[in-house]
């Protein structure tokens, strides 16, 4: 579900701000891990807390199926739905995923399903373990863009243009300490980030997120493909965020803060707090988003990374499983 790769905080300022090259990938940084995506609806839940990851993997990976016996009308496929989307609020959702140097795997072991991106062979297979089948499309193949009713290709749209809107971000950051997670030891950092949006017309929106997030010594690795030249870390693009990753939000504070130097009044850039890691994996992030009385709001979302270890563009895991046939 796309809402919760990213917060809309942080959306919103991208789509500001030029998209900037691809990272340079560290030595080393190829990596596999298994993650858990949980949303908090509200507060009556308690406050989440590290060091359950295999129980909450394992609650999560459980694939969902269509009810048994036959129902008419297509009652079966409604209640199914009900019941799958329940399952998955109730225990969240698990992936499983390879990031080498020129192919990336992402499996959502609660639909059965993954995608295969191979960036030298330009193509990207997408794979139903349940049906034992894959397919494949190429990044080559022109895109289509479709109207939602009638099928047919839709116009350009009008393109976008500065209209003089302000942006102030405020982050501040407070350590949490180390904690070891699973026997991986790890520093925490607690981080309130407000962003107010002012529009020429004076009216101004406010939103307040506060991100807990538990850091690993390991370098984070980045999904990115030669030639295409915006790429996010695996976690706040491919699903695994807490709603604001490290090296993100990184490298959002250093544009904006190069932008308001640069005497563009228009952006401004406070913070304060010790400095928290960039480029390093989080074992555990929890985002929340914040009322305008500073207080915790219902809604949040947490991310759990375990099983991490190191492979290469060789691993098995970049290939079509044994038996699965193309459709």
């Amino acid at each position: 579900m796309s809402f919760v790769r990213s917060s809309c905080c942080f959306a919103m300022v991208a789509l500001l701000l030029a998209a900037p090259s691809a990272p340079v990938r560290a030595a080393g940084s190829d990596l596999g891990y298994d993650a858990v995506t949980k949303f908090l609806i509200s507060q009556d839940a308690g406050t989440p807390a590290p060091g359950s990851f295999a129980a909450d993997f394992a609650a999560a990976s459980v694939t969902q199926k269509a009810p048994s016996g036959h129902m008419p009308f297509g009652l079966g496929k409604i209640v199914s739905s009900m019941q799958n989307v329940g399952t998955m609020m109730k225990n969240g959702t698990a992936q499983r995923r390879y990031i080498g140097s020129t192919k990336f795997r992402d499996d959502d072991l609660t639909t059965g399903t993954g995608d295969l991106t191979d960036c030298t062979a330009r193509t990207i297979t997408h794979i139903d373990f349940n049906a034992k089948t894959y397919h494949v499309t190429s990044m080559d193949q022109p895109a289509q863009p479709q109207h939602p009713s009638s099928g047919r290709p839709e116009s350009p749209g009008p393109a976008p243009t500065d209209d003089g809107t302000k942006i102030a971000l405020a982050i501040t950051s407070k350590s949490l300490g180390p904690l070891t997670i699973d026997g991986v030891p790890t520093n925490g950092y607690l981080m309130n980030i407000k962003m107010t949006i002012t529009r020429p017309t004076g009216e101004t929106a406010t939103t307040n997120e506060e991100l807990t997030s538990y850091y690993s010594g390991t370098p984070e690795p980045f999904e990115s493909c030669p030639g295409i030249h915006f790429s996010l870390p695996s976690g706040s693009s491919g699903g695994s965020s807490a709603g604001a990753n490290s090296a993100a939000m990184a490298q959002m504070r250093t544009a904006l803060a190069g932008l308001s130097s640069k005497g563009d009044s228009r952006f401004k850039v406070t913070t304060s707090g010790p400095p928290v890691p960039s480029g390093k994996l989080a074992l555990w992030q929890m985002m929340r988003m914040k009322g305008a009385d500073e207080s915790a709001g219902g809604f949040g979302v947490v991310t759990e990374r375990g099983n991490v270890h190191s492979l290469s563009d060789s691993d098995p895991a970049f290939s079509v499983p044994a038996g699965f046939s193309q459709v």
